[in-house]
């Protein structure tokens, strides 16, 4: 693999209703490909001249989750402490018995819905409150678009209709691993959060000594 290989614009796709991935597949002939993970169902995709994968994590619907040492997460807490954020027994006892884990699931939402200010209060898990405001405590099915950094605005656009279709079609929540954001946006904005996602990659190639030219559409 090349240090151009593992330079991704990734998508990812929360969806409350399953996606139909196989009848997908058939109208926009996805190739099937043996994943490295046992558990995720992969598709390869040439919309363009670039190739975009498709992964589906077999084991859904999950509960969106984030592992924490211990120590750190006891430090999250005891800092905001002293910050004068309460922070309930029953959210410490939660994170403790999933093995210091914060799992969207029914319990973090009743305790979200109780405690209010814990959305403010614990920025760090602004991933977890999202997801969990969106599910409502539900697990969720997961969808991931991949593809290396150095494609066209062509293929960005495709994968961009693509993830903003799915996202409609099957209640998703849509988030852009380049810049941390969770949203629903349409294939328009979702294209333009990509393109500027790929130069920001670019800009980084650039600092390292690479040369970095986008591709022509």
């Amino acid at each position: 693999m090349s240090f151009y290989d593992v330079m991704t614009l990734n998508i990812d796709i929360y969806c409350r209703e399953k996606p139909d991935l196989r009848g997908l597949a058939k109208e926009l002939d996805w190739r099937s490909e043996i994943s490295s993970l046992s558990w995720t169902k992969s598709y390869r995709w040439r919309p363009t001249s670039d190739v975009v994968r498709i992964s589906f994590d077999t084991r859904s619907p999950l509960h969106y989750s984030s592992f924490y040492e211990k120590d750190d997460i006891t430090d999250i807490f005891v800092q905001a402490r002293k910050d004068g954020i309460d922070i309930p027994t029953e959210l410490t006892d939660k994170v403790k018995d999933d093995s210091w884990c914060v799992k969207a699931d029914e319990k973090l939402y009743s305790l979200l819905l109780k405690y209010p200010h814990l959305e403010g209060g614990l920025p760090l898990f602004k991933n977890e409150w999202v997801i969990v405001r969106f599910s409502e405590g539900q697990p969720l099915y997961f969808v991931d678009l991949e593809s290396t950094v150095f494609v066209s605005k062509k293929t960005i656009s495709v994968m961009s209709a693509l993830s903003a279709r799915i996202a409609e079609n099957y209640h998703g929540l849509i988030y852009e691993d380049q810049i941390d954001k969770f949203g629903v946006p349409d294939a328009g904005q979702l294209r333009e959060l990509m393109v500027g996602a790929a130069w920001s990659l670019g800009s980084s190639v650039r600092e390292m000594g690479f040369e970095f030219k986008p591709k022509e559409d």
